[in-house]
């Protein structure tokens, strides 16, 4: 897959954005945490709301932000999905800063807070049996295969061949096809998509709730060997980002 080759249009965006980060880390420090401030909260409300939770982007904001309790008809479980994911992306931030390595014990630790409280006997855990992925015809492989796989997808993740953005946008889908726990992938996968652009100095990028069909469709894509649909709706997304903290200053 990581050999197709690359549109014209694609490239010229993947420039564009090599440009925009070169400003993007320049900004003073102030600048950038207002920016991941906004951006933390849609991140979480997004990607949530992704795989079904009801949460407004204003009732995650007051769930992770101010700790007050939702309006009615809303579940403890999306309680509990809005405080670990807002937790899991800044532990993302701070491993980028830490310069923890990407390897698969990070991975599932950070799992383990994503389903912290929702899952204890398998937050933070690979499966141990068949998982299947809704509305999609691929099956992801047996469990037995997992551990190794996922060792596999890590070191091939850390090859430095791609463009970042395309590197993490393939990542993720590798990621989301191997669906390595039974529970909380999606989300653990974007945020993987997140820590590898964190990474390379891009920041915190989302993938917006209008954009589910899109995004799901794309991931479908990918399984026929297609991954152009995921690379460019993920350097949209991450020019969305680059053009909110240009526009900040």
């Amino acid at each position: 897959m990581s050999n197709q080759p690359i549109p014209e249009t694609l490239r010229q965006q993947l420039a564009r954005l090599d440009q925009k980060r070169v400003t993007f880390v320049g900004l003073a420090a102030p600048v950038v945490e207002s920016l991941y401030g906004s951006l933390r909260v849609e991140l979480t409300y997004a990607s949530n709301a992704i795989e079904g939770n009801t949460l407004s982007l204003r009732e995650t904001q007051l769930v992770v932000e101010e700790g007050l309790a939702p309006g009615q008809n809303k579940t403890l479980r999306e309680v509990y999905e809005a405080r670990n994911h807002f937790a899991a992306i800044k532990e993302v931030e701070r491993w980028v800063t830490e310069r923890r390595p990407l390897t698969a014990r990070a991975l599932v630790d950070l799992h383990q807070i994503v389903m912290r409280d929702i899952d204890p006997d398998w937050g933070g855990r690979l499966r141990n049996g068949p998982v299947f992925i809704k509305g999609s015809r691929h099956t992801p492989p047996n469990a037995a295969h997992v551990s190794e796989k996922l060792d596999e997808l890590i070191a091939w993740a850390g090859q430095g061949a791609l463009h970042p953005v395309l590197l993490a946008a393939e990542t993720h889908f590798r990621f989301e096809s191997l669906h390595p726990f039974f529970d909380g992938n999606g989300r653990t996968g974007r945020l993987l998509l997140n820590w590898q652009l964190l990474q390379r100095g891009f920041p915190i990028t989302v993938i917006q709730v209008e954009e589910r069909a899109q995004y799901l469709g794309a991931l479908d894509q990918g399984h026929t060997g297609q991954l152009l649909d995921l690379q460019t709706l993920v350097a949209g997304a991450v020019e969305r980002s680059l053009d909110l903290a240009a526009g900040g200053q």
